[in-house]
């Protein structure tokens, strides 16, 4: 069965047109899914904990192509591939399924315009949203997530043997990520208040450096955009409850506006 990447060399491969595809790396699974639409063309990625999806993501991140071709990105060349021994071994029942080899430490997946860099370092996994070019400064996006973040699942992924009901993830208290449904519960520790307080939004970025306020990794900002590009701000993890999931169009949409209201603004997701 013909895998949805086209192998181009060891590490480097060619998402096929419109096609999802997942990465396994030690007990993370790295989720990669192309939106077509013709104002929200892009790329979104999303980090579970290996074979459990069911639940919320431990990290993410999203890129338009717009935004890559701005940037200098070039359509990546649907070259014929090398074939051999790659760092990405094919799932024999699902053509979307792979896994990096235990050797392999990284894959690069080109789609459009953009190139996608997942990087297993010793601690966890890194995905990284490239402009297609020579010129790899500033990625279009990026987050981190750590092995031991996703250990509190395993036990559960293997003794759990109830399909119907799959095992679903454990909530963490006061932690969001890139593409939470969130509701605002106070405004007691940010400076603006504008009635936000009851309000629906999605998170669209953790920033833990470059506001005045003094946010960490362990307390960063929170920013979420409410579908009104008056609206986005940012907010304490105290401020937030976790309600739900957004679509991945969503979050889109919700980068859109943030990036037209603050263009002088760089949207990294670290988690």
């Amino acid at each position: 069965m013909k895998g949805t990447l086209l192998q181009i060399s060891q590490d480097d491969y060619i998402l096929r047109d419109g096609k999802d595809v997942w990465v396994g790396v030690g007990n993370l699974d790295v989720r990669i899914t192309t939106i077509k639409d013709p104002q929200n063309d892009g790329i979104v990625f999303e980090i579970f904990p290996r074979h459990n999806a069911a639940g919320d993501n431990l990290g993410g991140g999203a890129a338009l192509y717009s935004d890559a071709i701005n940037a200098g990105g070039k359509s990546v060349s649907a070259i014929k591939g090398k074939g051999g021994t790659g760092n990405l071994i094919k799932g024999r029942e699902d053509p979307q399924d792979y896994v990096m080899r235990d050797e392999a430490d990284s894959a690069w997946i080109g789609y459009k315009e953009i190139v996608i860099h997942i990087k297993r370092n010793d601690e966890g996994v890194s995905v990284d949203l490239w402009p297609n070019n020579t010129d790899f400064a500033n990625p279009l996006d990026a987050s981190w997530v750590l092995f031991s973040e996703a250990e509190i699942y395993d036990d559960d992924a293997i003794v759990n043997t109830n399909t119907t009901n799959p095992p679903q993830h454990k909530p963490v208290f006061d932690k969001f990520s890139v593409g939470d449904r969130v509701r605002v519960i106070s405004v007691d520790f940010s400076a603006d208040d504008k009635g936000y307080v009851g309000m629906e939004g999605v998170v669209f970025d953790i920033q833990t450096s470059g506001l005045t306020v003094g946010e960490s990794e362990e307390d960063p900002g929170i920013w979420v955009g409410f579908n009104d590009e008056t609206l986005n701000t940012f907010f304490w993890q105290e401020e937030l409850e976790l309600i739900g999931k957004a679509t991945a169009e969503e979050v889109l949409a919700t980068c859109i506006i943030d990036l037209v209201v603050n263009q002088e603004r760089i949207v990294l997701s670290d988690h």
